[in-house]
C-alpha cells in the first residue's frame, strides 16, 4: 500500500511541474502537450494493469479466506500463510460477506484497490486536463494574433 501512495504522490509533484504553462513560449507548449499525453497515458497504462494484478490478488485471498474460514484449509495452506485454524463459531452462508469484510489481510489489499482506484482517477483527470490544454492554447496563439492584428 505505501508503494501505491508513493505512486500517487509521485504522479500529483510531477503534475504539479507539468501542469504549468510558459506563457511565453506558447509554441513550445503546445508542441510539449503530446509528450506529456504520452507520458500520462503510459503511467495509466502501468496503473491500470497494477489495479488488475492488485484485484485478482483480492479475489485470490478472498477465495483463501472463506476456505480458511469455513475450516476447509490444509496445513499446508495454513504454513503458507502462517494463520493458525480458525476456531470461532461456525459461519452461515449468509455472513460469510460480512465477515470478509471485517477480515484484516482483506481490508489491506482492498486499501491498495482503493488507492489504485484514485490514481486512475487522477491519470484520467490530467489527460482530460491536456486534451483541453491543446484547445485552450491554439485558442490563445488565435486570440493573440487578432490582437496583433495578424488574421
Amino acid at each position: 500500500m505505501e508503494q501505491t501512495e508513493s505512486i500517487l504522490d509521485q504522479i500529483k509533484s510531477m503534475w504539479k511541474e507539468d501542469a504549468k504553462i510558459n506563457e511565453g513560449n506558447i509554441a513550445k507548449e503546445i508542441a510539449n502537450v503530446p509528450l506529456l499525453h504520452s507520458k500520462y497515458i503510459g503511467l495509466l497504462t502501468d496503473v491500470k494493469r497494477a489495479r488488475k494484478r492488485t484485484e485478482n490478488k483480492l479475489l485470490r485471498l478472498q477465495k483463501d479466506k472463506i476456505k480458511y474460514y469455513k475450516g476447509e484449509m490444509t496445513k499446508d495452506d495454513l504454513v503458507k500463510y502462517g494463520w493458525n485454524q480458525y476456531q470461532g463459531n461456525k459461519i452461515l452462508k449468509s455472513e460469510m460477506g460480512d465477515v470478509l469484510k471485517m477480515d484484516e489481510d482483506l481490508m489491506v489489499i482492498d486499501e491498495e484497490v482503493y488507492d489504485l482506484d484514485v490514481t486512475v482517477q487522477l491519470l484520467e483527470s490530467i489527460i482530460k486536463e491536456l486534451n483541453s490544454r491543446n484547445y485552450s492554447l491554439r485558442t490563445h496563439v488565435d486570440w493573440t494574433k487578432m490582437m496583433n492584428g495578424l488574421n
